[in-house]
């Protein structure tokens, strides 16, 4: 089936019509100047660029069009992402224009987490067919309470203590957990990325969609991904905020948490996807194993397989 999808993309992108060139796009500076393409109308199927908010997806979003040279979209028409060159944000998710449609489902929801068919169409609705992004959940949890002042703006102390946010962590736990296990069973196709390998090596991970995908690698992409990796909308710490000097996370959270984290890790090793990189997860800390002293479960970074 992947091999389908590759040459599905691969013809489609054949005939795509060039946006503009005279705007100064992503990945360029004032030197140079890359072009993006947009598919024609219902070329490409549908496929989601599934996350839990604040895992990255709009920083990915930068990468994976500069690598590729085509525009994501999105189930959000965020005006102010389109303002600032993701012009695929305001084409319609259906279209077939763009090559994966930003979505977080259920994620952003105060109440607990849907029924089993209420999600099950949610991942239908994109053909089933998935790019996974999974963020240490301690990390995505905090950069999702800063969102609450903007794509780049960080959440007064406040907002991470009492019994508000006690129990928001609780409800954003479940939702991180299943969310997750909902992209990982319910799909037919699916890639793996892991934000903590894609911030250590954002050129590899490139590497491993285009060829998830089937795009030819473009040399002059990846360098410009390599020196300019950042983007606009990537949120830097400003290492003030209460989390930085001392634990937000209470016993009962951690317990939820790491429960969460085992979960996923082994839906991700019976899928054989690319495991989670554990030892780069701030705030966890693993369990000893039961395999003797000294070794910790799902500690291990060393394995790569995947789907790309």
């Amino acid at each position: 089936m992947a091999g389908g999808w590759k040459r599905y993309v691969t013809r489609s992108l054949a005939a795509v019509a060039f946006v503009t060139t005279s705007a100064l796009l992503l990945c360029s500076n004032g030197r140079l100047r890359l072009t993006y393409r947009m598919a024609r109308y219902r070329s490409l199927p549908l496929m989601a660029l599934a996350s839990f908010p604040g895992s990255g997806n709009t920083w990915a979003r930068y990468l994976i069009e500069g690598a590729t040279g085509v525009f994501t979209g999105s189930v959000y028409n965020d005006r102010g992402l389109a303002d600032n060159g993701f012009y695929g944000e305001t084409v319609s998710e259906s279209s077939g224009r763009t090559l994966l449609q930003k979505t977080h489902g259920y994620t952003l929801l105060t109440e607990p987490t849907p029924s089993w068919s209420s999600r099950r169409r949610m991942v239908e609705r994109h053909g089933r067919r998935a790019v996974v992004l999974i963020r240490n959940p301690y990390e995505a949890l905090i950069s999702l309470r800063n969102f609450a002042a903007g794509h780049l703006g960080y959440a007064a102390d406040k907002h991470f203590l009492g019994e508000t946010w006690s129990s928001w962590v609780t409800l954003k736990a479940n939702h991180w957990r299943d969310f997750y296990m909902d992209w990982l069973n319910m799909t037919s196709l699916a890639h793996v990325i892991h934000f903590e390998n894609l911030r250590h090596d954002p050129v590899s991970e490139m590497r491993r969609l285009l060829r998830f995908v089937g795009i030819p690698e473009n040399k002059g992409r990846l360098n410009c991904i390599e020196k300019y990796p950042e983007g606009r909308f990537r949120r830097t710490s400003s290492g003030r905020q209460i989390f930085h000097h001392r634990d937000v996370f209470s016993a009962e959270h951690r317990a939820l948490l790491d429960s969460a984290i085992e979960t996923v890790r082994t839906a991700l090793e019976s899928g054989d996807h690319p495991p989670l990189p554990l030892a780069r997860y701030k705030y966890y800390r693993p369990v000893q194993s039961r395999d003797g002293p000294g070794t910790f479960s799902g500690v291990s970074n060393t394995r790569r397989r995947g789907t790309g």
